[in-house]
């Protein structure tokens, strides 16, 4: 069978980068996709990506590897099929009917489909059978009224009287619904406990009576109230739900009645991603007591208005420095660091660089992972303001963790276009020493060239960067296998240009040859201007 990436060639251009997000997200594939769609300018071509997932494939099947036609999307990982329908489901208002339609019945061609694939796929007829998934729940009328409003307050963005703009917007709304959820707690305390002043009996019937309504009350609004408050309160929910982590999700699988056959996935605490082979816990269990009593200051900080933070705030994140790498992976997981907005970057990345002593490589590694890879790799326009201030200050106090996390899987993510490379170039212009420039320089010679790689070559060659002999014999090499696939490639023969100019010291006289060959598959009107440069260099 195919690898991912050779199925993924199959696409359109402009479908690509959607897919790859879906392929490499992990448990947040389908978030992150949701984010690339809405960012996605014009129409999307659902019609093109659907006939393409849904065109049969040859494929060799069972130990006998037998030959057998399928639909292409029945080819690819579980955790890409997962995530699929996850977004699919969020997004299933904007798809064509018949595009739905096609893509049930090509999934409906693999029986070897897990559980987990099932099942979304149930919701997903639902959504074609009633238009909304979340019709089909039995809710009381009260129960129902709560989660229209709730539902409204998410479409409108309501601040919720927070003042504080779009950023305490989402922030806003979670803030008051855990007072509302601290306050219910507290007065089902305080009816169980009672008066001290009042008489035993007529104490006693008034609490039996009071606590009663407070039971009838549960029984009203049923289980499914509790459901949607584990998922506004509890951290990771939407994790386990595949990367879609809505009340339509959820509900339409407690209404189906296949949450029986996924017992075991919502009960357990950890998920293996898909191909990853790592564990990604979604608990803080595992987290050692004192470590795990910050955790809600920390959430706090997060959710606060950090402009007006207090002085205190950088002795909570001390945490960090007490955290082996495992703990502190767990700990950018449990409080999603990954979906901090990018207007509480800047003050959070302020609070993490006043921390003192300075963070370890692993914890800064692992923060800068967390805080800025997902939110790079999604973008389809400049890095706003937010982003590249937090990224920059960032990665200029942590230059090596930030090259190892952030720059290198830039640069190996397969469908990096020239926004993510520019960002890249901007990083290595502002934040960079010349020591990092050849570490970043070593990560660009072990990834697949294309145009906007080569412009971050030419950033590097433009800072002078000092190259041993084996990184310059291995450069040589590369400048030659690729000479004939950016032979109409303007960028690609400035660069050639630049190493010409800038680093003749280095040509041997075994360079020289090897230049020439590729210059003479060279086809712009810069060739001449090429071989003569070439010429006037003097052998070593």
């Amino acid at each position: 069978m195919e690898g991912p990436g050779c199925l993924l060639e199959r696409f359109e251009k402009s479908h690509r980068l959607l897919l790859q997000t879906l392929m490499s997200g992990g448990s947040t594939g389908a978030s992150l996709a949701l984010k690339v769609f809405q960012r996605s300018r014009g129409g999307f071509n659902w019609g093109g990506l659907v006939s393409t997932l849904t065109r049969e494939e040859p494929c060799l099947e069972g130990e006998a590897h037998s030959l057998a036609v399928k639909p292409l999307v029945c080819l690819f990982p579980v955790a890409f099929k997962r995530n699929l329908l996850a977004f699919l489901h969020r997004t299933h208002a904007t798809v064509p009917r018949v595009c739905l339609l096609d893509l049930v019945r090509s999934f409906q061609q693999d029986p070897k489909s897990d559980s987990w694939v099932q099942a979304l796929l149930g919701v997903l007829n639902r959504d074609l059978e009633s238009g909304d998934a979340a019709a089909s729940i039995q809710l009381t009328s009260e129960c129902q009224q709560r989660v229209k409003l709730l539902s409204e307050k998410i479409r409108a963005g309501s601040e919720l009287g927070t003042g504080r703009g779009p950023r305490g917007r989402w922030m806003g709304y979670f803030n008051a619904h855990s007072e509302n959820y601290r306050k219910r707690k507290s007065d089902t305390v305080g009816l169980t406990q009672g008066s001290a002043s009042d008489s035993e009996d007529g104490g006693s019937q008034s609490k039996k009576q009071k606590v009663a309504n407070v039971g009838d009350t549960a029984v009203h609004c049923g289980t499914e109230e509790k459901a949607a408050e584990e998922i506004l309160d509890g951290p990771v929910l939407d994790e386990r739900l595949g990367g879609a982590g809505d009340c339509g999700l959820l509900g339409g699988l407690m209404a189906s009645g296949e949450s029986e056959k996924l017992q075991p996935s919502l009960a357990s605490v950890s998920l293996v991603s898909e191909g990853q082979g790592t564990s990604k816990t979604g608990s803080v269990g595992e987290l050692p007591d004192r470590i795990r009593s910050y955790f809600p200051k920390l959430r706090e900080l997060l959710e606060s208005d950090m402009e007006k933070s207090e002085p205190g705030s950088s002795e909570d994140l001390q945490v960090l420095n007490e955290c082996d790498p495992a703990q502190v992976a767990l700990l950018c997981s449990v409080l999603r660091l990954s979906e901090v907005p990018e207007q509480v970057l800047p003050q959070f990345c302020t609070v993490l660089l006043a921390l003192s002593p300075d963070l370890s490589c692993s914890t800064a590694a692992e923060l800068a992972r967390s805080l800025f890879l997902s939110k790079v790799l999604s973008l389809t326009e400049p890095a706003s303001r937010f982003l590249m201030t937090a990224v920059t200050s960032f990665c200029s106090r942590y230059p090596r963790p930030s090259c190892c996390s952030l720059i290198g899987p830039i640069l190996q993510a397969q469908f990096a276009g020239s926004v993510q490379m520019e960002l890249v170039c901007r990083l290595i212009e502002d934040c960079l020493d010349p020591e990092h420039y050849m570490l970043v320089f070593g990560q660009v010679l072990s990834v697949p060239w294309s145009e906007e790689v080569l412009s971050v070559i030419h950033t590097l060659l433009d800072r002078k960067v000092a190259l041993s002999p084996d990184q310059f014999e291995q450069f040589i090499d590369r400048l030659s296998q690729q000479a004939a696939h950016f032979s109409k490639s303007m960028k690609f023969a400035k660069l050639v240009l630049a190493v010409l100019t800038k680093h003749q010291s280095s040509v041997t006289v075994t360079h020289k040859n090897t230049l020439a060959c590729s210059l003479a598959l060279n086809e712009t009107f810069l060739k001449k201007c090429l071989q003569a440069a070439l010429k006037r260099i003097a052998a070593v």
